[in-house]
């Protein structure tokens, strides 16, 4: 009688083992991660400036640039036709794209000698601030989708006193660049090199704008 309700006992444990093992086989295999990318600059290998400006330049506060709901979030965005745009499937911004753009136009005109930049958390003074509003930043497919996408960048750009909040100049500059492939890492490198162009004219608009007003 004991060594028959041994063998019952063992023969329920081995039964549990098996339900164990079988729940354990039919568990989701995990969800791929996301590849997630970040705007490059062209001053990522250049020492930024120090905090104080120089004598001659210009202290700058670099507000968070504003852009529509589609525009503030991590998405990688295309354009399939006119009204619909559409987020690359697993891939995003490291950050939200205004504060991408936010950081890179800091970094740039950080790297140059006429200008000091500040964010707003800074604490610090500026004599002036810039106000960047994004229009566009999309691939669009406009040849079909097995066709290197055409990268869209439309800044519009505002520029005042920080004091006065005395408006100084306003411009609006865009880039349309063809991206090398359709693979998400060309649309992303072809992204970033539509944003340092544009960084690069709104520096040079910049500087020209406070060199008539200070002059």
């Amino acid at each position: 009688m004991i060594k028959r309700k041994l063998f019952i006992g063992f023969a329920a444990l081995a039964s549990l083992n098996l339900t164990a093992c079988s729940v354990s086989t039919i568990l989701p295999e995990p969800a791929p991660a996301n590849n997630v990318y970040r705007l490059t600059s062209s001053t990522d290998s250049v020492a930024p400036s120090a905090a104080v400006p120089s004598r001659n330049g210009y202290t700058v506060r670099i507000d968070r640039p504003s852009a529509a709901k589609a525009l503030q979030g991590n998405d990688l965005l295309v354009v399939q036709d006119q009204n619909q745009l559409i987020s690359i499937a697993r891939s995003e911004w490291a950050d939200s794209l205004p504060t991408l753009i936010q950081r890179s136009f800091l970094s740039h005109i950080d790297a140059r000698p006429d200008f000091t930049g500040l964010l707003p958390t800074s604490g610090a003074r500026s004599k002036y601030r810039v106000h960047i509003t994004v229009r566009n930043f999309e691939a669009w497919f406009d040849q079909g989708n097995k066709t290197e996408p055409l990268i869209v960048a439309d800044y519009l750009v505002t520029l005042s006193d920080a004091g006065t909040r005395q408006l100084i100049g306003t411009q609006a500059f865009r880039v349309e660049e063809r991206a090398l492939s359709i693979r998400v890492s060309d649309i992303v490198a072809t992204k970033s090199a539509a944003n340092n162009q544009l960084l690069s004219e709104i520096s040079d608009w910049m500087a020209q704008s406070l060199s008539r007003t200070s002059g």
